[in-house]
């Protein structure tokens, strides 16, 4: 007996198939029509090379029915904005805003700082690591090495940064956080802290 091997399809066959036969039939079944989903060559064949090396279709137009899916959720769903993740429009002295990753992707992070008398200790909260921790104290020590170019007061704000206790805090206690990307946020929230000034809220 001899074995007869069948070659899968090539790129250009699979690419001919989904542009006339795979994308219209996702297109249907989803409800949606071109005007609303163009999904156009260049991403089919990224999707043919890159991400699913198969004899076959059935995986590739699941690649193509999960982005008809997500352009069909997003047209039904109505747009939502959590209040909780809102920015203030401006935000308070004390108050300066970053963002960060998560597994969920993007979230919102405020960053709070405040002043009490002390003898210049700086206290955090809001179940940090040991790497944000080292940013903060980081944050602290730029700012305090750059009073004059940043033009904070040479007779209050020194004594201020030198003689009271600072404490940064992180809201969303129960939530970890670590990394060293929120170096900027602190340094924003204390010179705004220092200075007295009010940080813009799109400022991320």
């Amino acid at each position: 007996m001899e074995v007869i091997e069948l070659p899968g399809y090539t790129p250009e066959e699979k690419l001919k198939i989904a542009m006339r036969h795979l994308i219209p039939r996702v297109l249907e079944q989803h409800g949606l029509s071109s005007t609303y989903l163009q999904i156009p060559q260049a991403t089919v064949k990224l999707i043919i090379e890159r991400y699913r090396r198969e004899a076959g279709l059935r995986n590739l137009e699941r690649n193509l029915a999960a982005l008809a899916h997500a352009a069909a959720l997003k047209l039904d769903s109505p747009s939502r904005f959590d209040d909780t993740k809102t920015a203030y429009p401006i935000a308070s002295p004390v108050v300066s805003v970053g963002l960060v990753w998560t597994s969920f992707g993007g979230e919102v992070q405020f960053v709070e700082s405040t002043t009490m008398v002390g003898k210049g200790d700086l206290h955090l909260t809001g179940q940090l690591g040991d790497v944000i921790k080292e940013s903060a104290q980081l944050a602290l020590t730029w700012v305090r090495a750059k009073v004059a170019d940043l033009k904070l007061s040479p007779t209050f704000d020194i004594n201020l940064m030198e003689s009271g206790d600072i404490h940064i805090h992180f809201p969303a206690g129960v939530v970890p956080k670590d990394g060293p990307s929120a170096g900027v946020t602190l340094v924003t929230s204390l010179v705004a802290l220092f200075s007295h000034r009010k940080v813009r809220a799109t400022l991320l």
